[in-house]
C-alpha cells in the first residue's frame, strides 16, 4: 500500500489518503496518530508519505516507529 498521511487539501494521487479528521472526501482513513495503536497492519505501507506530519507528534519516535 501507498501511503499518505496528514493528507490535507492537496492529495497525492495513486496513495491511500488519512488525515485525523475526514475533512474531505479524499479522506479514506481518519485516525488521530497520537492514539496508537495506528490502524493499519504492520509491514502493509510499502511507500510512505508523510510531509509536515510527524513534527506535530507529542509521541516519542520510538512509539510510533
Amino acid at each position: 500500500m501507498k501511503l499518505e498521511l496528514g493528507t490535507g487539501a492537496k492529495p497525492t494521487s495513486g496513495f491511500v489518503h488519512h488525515d485525523k479528521f475526514a475533512h474531505s472526501p479524499w479522506i479514506d482513513v481518519e485516525h488521530d496518530l497520537e492514539v496508537l495503536p495506528w490502524p493499519w497492519e504492520d509491514e502493509s505501507v510499502e511507500h510512505l508519505l508523510a510531509i509536515d506530519c510527524f513534527e506535530h507528534l507529542r509521541l516519542e519516535v520510538v512509539q510510533w516507529l
